[in-house]
């Protein structure tokens, strides 16, 4: 059940704080979400740092943030509040704010 709705947390975009959140309320132990957490990145072969990324790209993409802005645009601080608000860091909110969308979508890759 964990590994699964890990997974699927993280195609939906959701931060690693968001997935601990999710779970915790469900009365998953938190050592069972690490370790489901920890075994997802070693099989899609990236770090921690990366699948957070990769999450926040979707993020950014279904909010049509950054690299995904449409006719739209969003300003940058209530873009940033909304992701800092989904549980990504400062750090990762610039790198994706940084991006252009070639890089954005190759960073995502199949999802």
């Amino acid at each position: 059940y964990t590994k699964g709705m890990v997974n699927s947390l993280r195609r939906q975009g959701k931060s690693k704080k968001a997935v601990f959140a999710k779970l915790q309320s469900k009365r998953v132990p938190a050592s069972l979400i690490s370790s489901a957490l920890a075994q997802r990145d070693t099989d899609n072969a990236e770090s921690e740092k990366e699948a957070e990324l990769k999450a926040a790209l979707i993020f950014a993409r279904k909010k049509r943030f950054g690299p995904f802005v449409g006719s739209k645009e969003i300003p940058n601080d209530k873009a940033l509040s909304s992701m800092a608000r989904a549980g990504f860091s400062y750090e990762t909110c610039r790198i994706v704010f940084d991006m252009d969308l070639d890089q954005a979508q190759e960073r995502i890759g199949r999802y």
